[in-house]
């Protein structure tokens, strides 16, 4: 299975048709007894998000003990009416959101019955209150040793039940319903039917008018030789001396999810000591049972080997732990390296309590329908490093000037760096979104204000940024010209030189050089007459396509069908037009990194438009074509590049043709960053002095982009600056 599957060991597989069963039989356990019932899955047990996801869509309530969860399965889209909210990890902001909007609350701490007090008109849910349930006194022999008290609940026989009760009287307040939830150690029939009487008892002696009683979780589940669902509910049942038209709420978690997920551990290594086989597995003891509390497991064995072993085969995990045991085999088949271990009924309270010690969390697949999915990637080192904080001293930064709405480029180089750099980005309006993705960010002047160079410098040295790259095309000859001065800052700026950055914005000197260069272009005149003399001497033919000459961003561009609209449209005055071809055929965008100490280009990534707004691709795919890749570095040689680069083609008679060349990161390079061509990486690595190997065309073709809107919610406070300026 997992060689046909491509299952990557260690692993978790989730049977997805066992757990939706399991909750259809406990549910209909419920209704043979129960007209009015709730089955309510404990995501304690394990939060896996898939499993809460699966429990919604069979109409199964989530059980949730703190704050975490409840912000969980809000997050996953359970709705709050379908949220048991119990626990002493409550907080207030949650607890008034589950009151208010339909939740079932069970009180368990004091400060809760303070808080409900505070909010009481804003009551519209079900609150209930938990009952400290002593075994000790109603079933010893069901309980754990050392645990025959509980310590949660409000206890009736120290007076505390009691009180709470009169307190929230008080307060005309009225407590729907109990929970009685308590752990034992046998999980039997009997303790619930002495839970049952006791309650029922209490309930009698006060006078409690209840309409929902929540008896918790702690059953076994398909296990042979324990009870099932159904002998639960008839003894929890016939135990009951409550209004028959009570409703009960059960939050079963091992009894649903324990038999519907097994773990998957190859062996890697194979020792003889003391007569004793020593075979190390992928796994750990800790994955299937954190507490090394468990004597045996329930497993199968997919081996090669068909011949018996001599020696007693110890399984032991991959961890340094001397006690990372998993069980000796005393008579079973020769087990070898390669060989494939599951450990079965391994659901509940293992992945919610697996570390991430030595070997990091493992990949969790889901089956059904005779197919497997990933439903929870590998725990990656990387996902470990950017959710640490740490604070290191004179950390190096990278700077994004004018960094606009630039703001999920910022959140790429987070993805890729983490905590390796610190983000600074700059703009001159205090609400540029981008702003807002950064670890820190400064108002500056405009650039064409006198002093912006020595302002960025300035923050430049305070962050400690060792590289600098702007957003927009008019800061692109700024930062060239004061290139040398970045550069004895210690500042490596990834903008093109002076001379070559004037080429890229003057689109007619572009066009000159590169004929001169022989590298194939579209066909551009600078003025009407020396457009009528490649017309006359039909070079040239309408329509024709006009754009400013220094111009950025689609801005002025149109395509043009006679030359009476010509004559007209340049006679407008509104800019210094040029006028080129009209290259009737695809077009296409390369995101090119040119390595600043080789100067090489070392990685690029080809793309075809399916959609253009203005000013740029909103919608690509992804295609490799060596002859473009041939053309991209024979470019990049007749040109003082450093950093990133968006150059655009079109192809036409079977060959590609330089459009233009924008020295800076492309709007649409994040369909690079998804597809796996990491700038940000090559840039940390320059910047640390180390010269990129060349990865050009390192992706998939088809990979697809489609640019969709998000936006920054921030309060007036957070500005630096005064929105309206």
């Amino acid at each position: 299975m997992l060689n046909e599957f491509n299952l990557e060991t260690p692993c978790f597989v989730v049977d997805t048709e066992d757990f939706k069963n399991n909750i259809r039989r406990f549910s209909s356990a419920l209704s043979s007894f129960f007209p009015s019932n709730i089955i309510s899955y404990s995501v304690k047990t394990n939060s896996l998000p898939f499993l809460i996801n699966v429990a919604n869509t069979v109409n199964c309530y989530s059980e949730v003990v703190s704050y975490d969860e409840y912000n969980l399965v809000k997050k996953l889209g359970v709705e709050t009416n379908h949220i048991i909210y119990n626990g002493p990890l409550k907080d207030k902001a949650t607890f008034v959101e589950a009151i208010s909007n339909g939740a079932y609350v069970n009180i368990e701490t004091k400060r809760e019955i303070n808080w409900l007090i505070e909010n009481k008109d804003l009551i519209n849910g079900h609150i209930g209150i938990r009952l400290n349930i002593d075994l000790g006194i109603i079933s010893p022999e069901d309980s754990k040793i050392g645990e025959e008290t509980s310590r949660f609940g409000f206890s009736y026989e120290s007076g505390e039940f009691q009180d709470a009760l009169n307190k929230l009287h008080d307060n005309n307040i009225k407590i729907d319903g109990l929970h009685v939830h308590r752990t034992s150690a046998t999980r039997s029939l009997n303790v619930y039917s002495q839970i049952c009487k006791y309650v029922s008892d209490i309930v009698n002696k006060l006078n409690l008018c209840i309409s929902y009683l929540d008896i918790g979780g702690g059953y076994f589940g398909n296990y042979l030789g324990k009870p099932d669902y159904i002998d639960y509910v008839k003894e929890i049942y016939n135990s009951l001396n409550i209004n028959d038209s009570i409703q009960l709420i059960v939050e079963p978690g091992n009894a649903l999810v324990a038999s519907s997920i097994k773990f998957y551990s190859k062996i890697i290594d194979k020792k003889l000591t003391n007569n004793t086989t020593l075979l190390t597995v992928d796994g750990s003891r800790i994955d299937i049972d954190p507490f090394f509390h468990k004597k045996n497991y329930s497993y199968n064995v997919f081996i090669k080997s068909h011949s018996s072993s001599k020696q007693i085969q110890k399984v032991v995990g991959c961890t340094c732990l001397e006690n990372d045991v998993l069980m000796e085999l005393t008579d079973e088949k020769k087990l070898e390296i390669g060989d494939v271990i599951e450990f079965t009924n391994v659901g509940a309270y293992t992945m919610t309590l697996t570390p991430n010690f030595i070997r990091l969390q493992p990949t969790v697949y889901a089956y059904s329908n005779c197919e497997y999915k990933v439903v929870r990637n590998k725990f990656s080192v990387d996902q470990w490093i950017n959710n640490s904080v740490m604070h290191i001293e004179n950390k190096p930064a990278i700077l994004f000037s004018n960094a606009g709405r630039r703001g999920t480029l910022i959140k790429n180089f987070k993805k890729t760096l983490g905590n390796q750099v610190k983000l600074i980005a700059t703009d001159n309006w205090c609400v540029a979104p981008a702003l807002f993705m950064a670890d820190e960010y400064y108002v500056t002047p405009k650039i064409k204000e006198k002093t912006y160079i020595q302002e960025l410098l300035n923050i430049c040295k305070k962050e400690n940024v060792k590289a600098i790259t702007t957003c927009i095309d008019p800061e692109i000859e700024l930062l060239s010209k004061n290139r040398d001065l970045f550069i004895e800052n210690g500042i490596l700026p990834l903008c093109p030189d002076e001379k070559t950055a004037a080429l890229c914005f003057d689109k007619y000197e572009m066009f000159k050089y590169l004929t001169k260069c022989n590298i194939n272009t579209v066909l551009t005149y600078d003025t009407l007459d020396h457009f009528n003399e490649g017309y006359k001497n039909k070079e040239i033919d309408f329509p024709v396509f006009i754009k400013p000459r220094c111009g950025s961003g689609s801005v002025g561009i149109a395509k043009v069908n006679s030359y009476d609209e010509l004559v007209e449209r340049l006679g407008e005055g509104k800019f210094n037009y040029i006028i080129q071809e009209f290259m009737d055929c695809e077009d296409f965008d390369a995101d090119v990194y040119i390595d600043t100490i080789s100067n090489k280009a070392v990685s690029a990534f080809s793309k075809k438009k399916i959609e253009t707004r203005i000013g740029g691709a909103s919608k690509t795919i992804s295609f490799k074509d060596e002859k473009l890749f041939t053309f991209i570095k024979e470019i990049v040689k007749h040109f003082n590049f450093n950093g990133p680069v968006d150059m655009d083609f079109f192809y036409k008679d079977g060959k590609y043709y330089l459009s233009e060349v924008n020295p800076r990161f492309g709007g649409a390079y994040l369909h690079a960053y998804g597809a796996g061509v990491d700038f940000p990486k090559l840039i940390f690595n320059n910047i640390n002095g180390i010269e990129n190997e060349c990865e050009i065309g390192n992706y998939n073709s088809d990979v697809l982009m489609m640019m969709y809107d998000e936006v920054v919610i921030t309060t007036k406070d957070k500005l630096k600056g005064d929105y309206n300026d």
